[in-house]
């Protein structure tokens, strides 16, 4: 079997009449990843041009009017092969799992990036679940010690757990919406810190309310 790459016309590139592989609900988001990262995975394709590998990304093609595409032409298989190949590259997917502490920190990376979660094809439910049942594990102490630095006095209304709670479990669209306002307070009081911020804003509205 040989490889030869080059750039194709997305016309000219086939798609197998009989994929078994239903794909509609994958295009948007493989656009999104080709728009933001580029072109990273060739389409594979027989002498024929017809695919074996690829079909998402040529439709994600057509979707943001790409001309041409990286190809890949895997010439001297057998039609067995061909079959086989294109049923295997579907299914591998399959056979992996993620690793959820891992994945649980990775998030973790991407946000404190202030990075647009969407983009690794995780919903936010998905991403919430993820990150809920890993996060007390890996910041736990951390917000041990911020509690302890808070002083609170023991007339507070509001329990301890409650606090730690409100404190550990930000669900990830709360997160990137409480972000979001943050910003906006960050230009109208001209404040840098965030929780300076946030100081200034409930002040604001104490006094308002007054």
């Amino acid at each position: 079997m040989e490889f030869i790459t080059s750039l194709t016309k997305v016309e000219k590139i086939i798609p197998y009449e009989n994929n078994p592989r239903i794909n509609e609900k994958t295009v948007q988001r493989v656009a999104e990843s080709i728009k933001n990262f580029g072109w990273q995975v060739p389409v594979v394709v027989d002498e024929d041009m017809i695919i074996l590998a690829g079909h998402s990304r040529i439709k994600a093609a057509k979707l943001l009017e790409i001309d041409e595409v990286p190809v890949k032409i895997a010439s001297g298989l057998s039609e067995e092969q061909k079959t086989a190949f294109r049923i295997m590259d579907n299914k591998a997917q399959d056979f992996s799992e993620w690793d959820s502490e891992s994945l649980s920190l990775e998030f973790n990376k991407l946000v404190e990036g202030d990075f647009d979660l969407k983009l690794t094809g995780f919903d936010f439910d998905e991403i919430q679940k993820i990150t809920k049942e890993n996060f007390l594990k890996f910041a736990e102490p951390e917000v041990d010690e911020e509690f302890e630095s808070l002083n609170i006095s023991s007339d507070f209304d509001i329990p301890e757990t409650n606090i730690k709670q409100f404190m550990l479990l930000y669900d990830i669209q709360t997160l990137e919406e409480f972000k979001s306002m943050l910003m906006n307070l960050k230009e109208k009081y001209k404040v840098d810190n965030y929780s300076d911020i946030v100081f200034t804003a409930v002040k604001k509205e104490h006094e308002r309310s007054t």
